[in-house]
């Protein structure tokens, strides 16, 4: 007899180990499931950060490239207005040939997949609004700006034109760095 009671506690002992093994067993592999699928998202999210991240360096680059072109091609036209006729036809081949450089149809194709790489973070739960700095229409709004301002601009000053320039470099460092920021706040949330 002495030995059912005793069989009987260890029976009774082992059931409720293998019940608590079986509970860390189960919590163990709700937990390795949960990292396992946190693991899978973020691969996704961190390609649409990195996607969208580089569109946005190839929109603010184009716009950089194409206030280039404008601002020098702009104040060589001025600088030669007055010029022998020979001077003015080889300054507008300059500028003819540079122009062949510019592509608005690549600044709109770079315009368009920042957009869509943005919509995707959005999608993904990555971003609720889009931060200024990173809207392409407040970029096209700042860049028109601009070339409104290059048309009426008066050449004649090197002190005016580089403080133009320098307002301009003002503006899309503020831009580049306003997107750096947002981009890796987005990043270390992941």
């Amino acid at each position: 007899m002495k030995f059912e009671f005793l069989n009987t506690e260890i029976v009774a002992l082992v059931n409720f180990v293998a019940a608590l093994f079986t509970i860390a067993a189960a919590v163990i592999a709700l937990i390795t499931l949960l990292s396992w699928k946190k693991q899978q998202l973020l691969g996704p999210k961190l390609n649409a950060v990195l996607e969208a991240e580089d569109c946005y360096y190839l929109v603010v680059q184009g716009y950089m490239q194409n206030f280039s072109f404008f601002f020098h091609s702009s104040k060589l036209a001025f600088e030669t207005r007055n010029a022998p006729k020979e001077t003015r036809a080889e300054a507008n081949d300059v500028i003819s040939r540079e122009s062949e450089k510019l592509n608005f149809e690549k600044q709109a194709l770079h315009d368009s997949n920042f957009q869509l790489a943005v919509l995707r973070m959005q999608r993904l739960g990555l971003i609720a609004e889009i931060d200024k700095s990173m809207d392409t229409k407040h970029l096209t709004e700042i860049f028109e700006g601009y070339l409104e301002r290059i048309q009426k601009h008066d050449y004649s000053d090197e002190d005016s034109n580089n403080d133009f320039l320098s307002s301009f470099a003002h503006e899309i460092c503020w831009i580049q760095d306003s997107g750096k920021q947002a981009f890796k706040t987005i990043r270390d949330s992941l």
